[in-house]
């Protein structure tokens, strides 16, 4: 027998991300989680009391799936059954339970593969931000203090050594002082946060504002939601991570020598939206896109990785701080990039939560 599941707000059904779909014993929809909505394009309150066909239309098959349910008194599951929503084939593994709740008789739970390989995909970039971050913080670690002692004896040298080595000398301390930034940039994710309701179209206008007279012959479009609530942020991170995104393409859109270059940069509030196996109720989205030529294939898969890059003269570190920039809050960063477009969105919740 499964144990019951109480219908109210307060359910933890709400929480989780496996669609799931409580009927009666005339197949009639009494609850649907954030998760089925999401799945069906379907409000629980508009499908409520309709029969369960209005979302899942292969009306013989659920005939067959509930007989045996009922007959075997035992949990049916079905692997990778293509199914038709709005119009969309997607593949889903669902499974049926039979219930003696009065409210409910049968527990429909479905989970769509894309969602399966996106949860997969969370946890393994998950895991490499928190390798990523050691890594960046031992390195600057052990490197700075060497380089701070160079960088001093270099100076010492300066005083004592013949004029004919001061240019030689010079080197060194320019390439030194250069080193100790990077160190200091990589160190940065690692200071104490502050968070403070913020207007994260102000963060967005100084950066575009900072790029727009060195890259002036790069249009910037920009699309944003002024109804969006004010997120708890630490805007010095923020802008920091959106300066180094925003650079990177159009440093990209340089490179190409494009006349017609053009970033976009919007902002949306999104609703129940499920990353990091949590349900957050609003998210703040934003998406920053440009028409460059694109991240390389062979990188796509390691661009959030310390030292790789694209670029020539690149460090490699910028885009793994914007991603610590952006687990500092909770949030998530992702992109899709072909030849011509390459879209990054980050989705940060609206209020910050400590683990």
């Amino acid at each position: 027998m499964n144990p019951p599941i109480k219908l109210d707000k307060t359910n933890d059904l709400e929480l989780i991300a496996t669609s799931i779909v409580l009927v009666d014993d005339n197949l009639k929809i009494k609850y649907m989680n954030p998760s089925a909505e999401d799945l069906f394009q379907s409000s629980f309150k508009f499908a409520k009391d309709q029969h369960i066909t209005l979302i899942f239309s292969e009306s013989d098959y659920l005939e067959e799936v509930i007989q045996k349910t009922v007959s075997t008194k035992s949990t049916f599951k079905e692997h990778n059954f293509h199914v038709f929503i709005k119009g969309v084939e997607k593949i889903i593994t669902f499974s049926v339970s039979f219930s003696d709740e009065l409210e409910y008789k049968f527990i429909f739970e479905f989970v769509e593969m894309d969602q399966i390989l996106k949860a997969a995909k969370e946890e393994r970039m998950l895991i490499q931000q928190k390798a990523n971050s050691e890594l960046l913080r031992n390195l600057a670690h052990e490197v700075r203090n060497p380089l701070g002692g160079i960088k001093g004896a270099a100076q010492l040298l300066k005083l004592e050594a013949p004029k004919s080595f001061n240019d030689y000398i010079e080197i060194i301390i320019q390439e030194s002082t250069r080193l100790q930034k990077l160190m200091d940039n990589l160190m940065q994710p690692y200071r104490l946060p502050s968070f403070r309701k913020t207007n994260i179209h102000e963060i967005l206008e100084k950066v575009r504002n900072s790029l727009s007279f060195e890259f002036s012959k790069i249009e910037f479009d920009r699309d944003y939601d002024i109804s969006i609530p004010e997120p708890e942020v630490d805007s010095d991170k923020l802008f920091q991570a959106f300066y180094n995104l925003i650079r990177n393409s159009c440093e990209s859109i340089f490179k190409s020598e494009k006349n017609d270059g053009r970033i976009s940069i919007s902002t949306r509030a999104e609703r129940k939206v499920i990353f990091y196996n949590r349900l957050h109720h609003t998210v703040l989205a934003i998406y920053i896109s440009d028409n460059g030529p694109g991240i390389e294939k062979n990188i796509q898969d390691k661009i959030f990785f310390p030292l790789v890059s694209n670029k020539t003269n690149g460090s490699g570190i910028g885009l793994s701080i914007v991603q610590n920039f952006i687990a500092v809050h909770n949030g998530i960063i992702d992109f899709k990039s072909v030849p011509g477009k390459t879209v990054f969105k980050i989705l940060l919740p609206i209020e910050h939560k400590n683990d």
